[in-house]
């Protein structure tokens, strides 16, 4: 971040892996630029600076305002030299966990167990579901942040452009909702499977580069789980969660 600098025009987005990230990195992209597919990678135009310094990839110092920036990072460990806006989306737990699963098998783990993943998913620091959302939802340090849920994005992609407008302060009757909504549906980003998920790397020929872009069914973790795995995620759900999602007036 040295290197790419801050702006108070910066937009982070901010998400568990898994939970609407490239679908809303597409939305904003589509909002505040002409929207056209001539870049090579998403990561090009919309950069995740974290994964750029271990995949030693230079800081692209030339993007127009405003940078559209993603990020994974915990709350505590989220640059406090941000002086942007950032939208925080959060996916229904069992489904992005299950979504992240199918994603590490494509990329190089076929006999990955949905056990073994889930546990560390779910009970480990690294990684938890939980130990993630909850201080992004709680916001002690009172960031600026708007909350959306990625059924939001996925069915709700107009109001959703609405809010988004409103809080970048954007006109949205210049937005064009309609180039909006093909570019970034399911069918349209599938068509574009190559420049969205990690870039293509002759070493790792047993990465499927083609699964990146799933359907993102609602209710599938809820199908695939065990229901050891299950009652953990409901209980811990209402107790650490939910509160915080009410606080929010959110739903997943």
């Amino acid at each position: 971040m040295d290197d790419f600098g801050y702006d108070k025009t910066d937009i982070y987005i901010v998400t568990y892996p898994r939970s609407g990230t490239t679908l809303l990195q597409m939305m904003l992209y589509q909002i505040t630029t002409d929207g056209e597919y001539n870049f090579d990678h998403l990561g090009d135009v919309s950069p995740w600076i974290k994964n750029d310094v271990y995949e030693g990839i230079t800081a692209n110092k030339e993007l127009s305002q405003p940078r559209i920036i993603k990020t994974h990072d915990p709350y505590k460990e989220f640059d406090p030299m941000v002086n942007g806006k950032v939208i925080f989306v959060i996916r229904n737990g069992l489904d992005a966990m299950y979504s992240l699963y199918q994603q590490k098998v494509s990329y190089g783990n076929p006999d990955l167990s949905l056990e073994k993943f889930s546990q560390s998913k779910m009970k480990n620091d690294n990684g938890n579901w939980f130990y993630f959302n909850d201080p992004w939802l709680e916001n002690k340090k009172k960031k600026d942040i708007l909350y959306l849920t990625y059924n939001e994005l996925v069915k709700e992609k107009e109001n959703t452009t609405k809010k988004i407008c409103a809080f970048l302060n954007i006109d949205f009757s210049n937005v064009d909702m309609e180039r909006v909504m093909k570019k970034t549906s399911l069918e349209y980003m599938k068509q574009h499977q190559d420049k969205f998920g990690e870039r293509k790397d002759p070493d790792h020929k047993n990465f499927d580069y083609t699964k990146f872009i799933r359907s993102g069914n609602a209710g599938e973790g809820e199908k695939e789980f065990s229901m050891e795995v299950k009652n953990f995620y409901h209980s811990n759900l209402e107790k650490h969660i939910k509160p915080l999602l009410k606080k929010r007036n959110l739903e997943i």
